[in-house]
């Protein structure tokens, strides 16, 4: 049995994707995909989980304190990950495991490597599927779900510091050189995100035709879904505020529901949806990754041009 790895990344249709998975996966199954159900329902982020190097949002959320405490919270569902595995290997071809944190989460060559080291006994191969955005676009869609879901209060402009060549979440060619070191340069496959690029502008499909190499797609199900939307210039400055003054979190660890209510109700009422966000910025980081783009267009893509042209 082979093992698909993908990665996202982040902002290029994951959770759609995911949830495409979750309910075709009996049909995926008839057709020898495993999808995954230990790690994770849609986004199995216990794997990424394990093996990432600091505590997140998620270690918050669980009141998890310490990187070794981290570990052991989530050994247990690796092991189970191993034995659906073992159980699914006679009558499947495929092992598929989906989540954006391991585009967000491992940044390191020691962390990828920790990965390619604990699932590589198991796989007679394993290859590394993401779809890749513009960065410019990816920095404006992140800070919006950044900022509504009470990352911080920091500025557009802040937040567009930390998108900087060798950075591995925004270097695409130093995210697909780390993945390529650990498990080969042949076994990174790269995807443009960009909806004239994908199998009838749907992510959904052109996961399934060219991440699965499915030809039949007609005993799938696709369920119109409504994608999410950036917040306004108001949301945005609706949830700074709300970031300035209520934590994310609260000090035992639990999230802070009331926070979470009143920037939903701004999000349900519309009001969070009015302005355009400006973005003079953009120009400026399409510059700095112009070099490391055209590296990663023709080093992953053999390509001469740079993709996001």
């Amino acid at each position: 049995m082979k093992c698909l790895l993908h990665i996202g990344t982040e902002k290029t249709g994951s959770t759609s994707i995911q949830d495409f998975l979750v309910l075709n996966r009996a049909a995926l199954s008839r057709k020898g995909v495993m999808v995954s159900k230990a790690l994770g329902r849609g986004n199995n982020r216990a794997l990424p989980a394990c093996f990432q190097g600091r505590l997140d949002d998620l270690s918050r959320r669980l009141r998890i304190p310490s990187l070794e405490a981290q570990k052991a919270h989530f050994s247990p569902i690796l092991e189970r990950f191993l034995s659906e595995v073992e159980a699914a290997r006679a009558s499947h071809d495929l092992c598929l495991v989906s989540s954006e944190h391991l585009h967000s989460r491992l940044r390191s060559p020691e962390e990828v490597a920790a990965l390619r080291e604990f699932l590589a006994p198991h796989f007679t191969g394993i290859e590394v599927f993401g779809y890749f955005r513009e960065q410019a676009s990816l920095v404006k869609s992140n800070y919006s779900t950044w900022v509504e879901g009470g990352g911080g209060s920091a500025s557009l402009a802040r937040f567009c510091e930390e998108a900087m060549p060798g950075n591995p979440y925004y270097d695409y060619c130093a995210l697909a050189e780390m993945w390529s070191a650990a498990f080969g340069h042949d076994s990174f496959r790269p995807r443009l995100y960009r909806r004239d690029a994908l199998h009838g502008g749907d992510v959904r499909r052109d996961f399934a035709a060219e991440a699965l190499k499915l030809d039949d797609l007609s005993d799938l199900t696709f369920v119109v879904t409504e994608s999410n939307r950036s917040l306004g210039a108001a949301g945005v400055l609706i949830a700074r505020g709300l970031n300035a003054t209520l934590p994310q979190f609260w000090p035992g660890g639990g999230r802070n529901r009331l926070r979470d209510g009143l920037m939903r109700a701004a999000v349900l009422s519309g009001l969070a949806r009015i302005g355009r966000l400006e973005f003079p910025e953009a120009a400026a980081i399409r510059a700095r990754f112009e070099a490391p783009n055209l590296l990663f267009s023709q080093r992953f893509f053999g390509r001469p041009d740079n993709i996001f042209h």
